[in-house]
């Protein structure tokens, strides 16, 4: 029986995770015609890595996952996902906020280095 009649392969674009000789976790997602890694001590975090970055990929985010930065982030999520989702002035302040508050303190931060409290 093969791989996929058994249910071990990822559909073509959902990328792939396995674990190395060394004890980590690889998982690869293909974006924009690049394959990108990272390494992570659980498969857990490699899976929730990779589904993130398919989501964020497929949602039309497209970022370089090793340079983008927080501020170039949030300036295409205002421009792509803000934007046509609402109102003119909700968008204002969104934007006002990113601009002066959020972009200033932590913009230079980049997303990979960026961990939930």
């Amino acid at each position: 029986m093969s791989d996929v009649a058994r249910g071990k392969r990822n559909p073509n674009g959902l990328g792939t995770t396995y674990k190395r000789k060394d004890g980590r976790y690889e998982a690869a997602v293909s974006v924009g015609g690049k394959r990108l890694r990272e390494y992570f001590r659980t498969r857990a975090e490699a899976d929730a890595w990779r589904y993130r970055t398919v989501a964020d990929r497929d949602g039309g985010v497209v970022l370089d996952s090793n340079n983008a930065t927080l501020a170039k982030y949030l300036e295409v999520w205002l421009r792509d996902s803000v934007s046509i989702s609402v109102s003119p002035k909700t968008y204002e302040g969104y934007e006002s906020d990113v601009r002066l508050h959020i972009a200033p303190a932590l913009g230079h931060v980049k997303l990979k280095d960026l961990k939930p409290v």
